[in-house]
């Protein structure tokens, strides 16, 4: 699924994992994310981009991006965007990275065609 693991979580093969047991997983993705950037931080900046974080803490476990996180909360979404594809994160996932990059940018939700278009 792409969840990375955190202290707390052990490891369930795919094949025996129950959607109920994955779901309680990944609902704690969007918990770290308003936990560290704020109830006001993620209205401000809109579901679209906050969908973006969610999805990023989901691959990486974490949400410790002190250079993204600045950028997020000085309003620059470009510069924010640029975080996100001059990172590790970018080089293991490349098509992904560039679609969340591209929506922290505009705001807007695409799909992984649409982004594929701006490369």
């Amino acid at each position: 699924f792409g969840h990375k693991l955190v202290k707390g979580e052990k490891y369930i093969a795919v094949t025996n994992i129950k959607q109920r047991k994955f779901s309680r997983m990944i609902l704690n993705d969007p918990q770290k994310v308003e936990t560290y950037f704020g109830k006001e931080t993620l209205a401000k900046i809109g579901p679209e981009r906050t969908a973006v974080l969610i999805d990023m803490a989901f691959n990486l476990g974490s949400v410790r991006w002190t250079k993204l996180t600045a950028a997020i909360k000085s309003g620059d979404y470009k510069q924010a965007s640029l975080k996100i594809m001059d990172s590790k994160y970018a080089r293991q996932v490349k098509d992904r990275a560039l679609r969340n990059s591209l929506i922290m940018a505009t705001g807007i939700l695409m799909t992984k065609e649409q982004a594929r278009k701006f490369k």
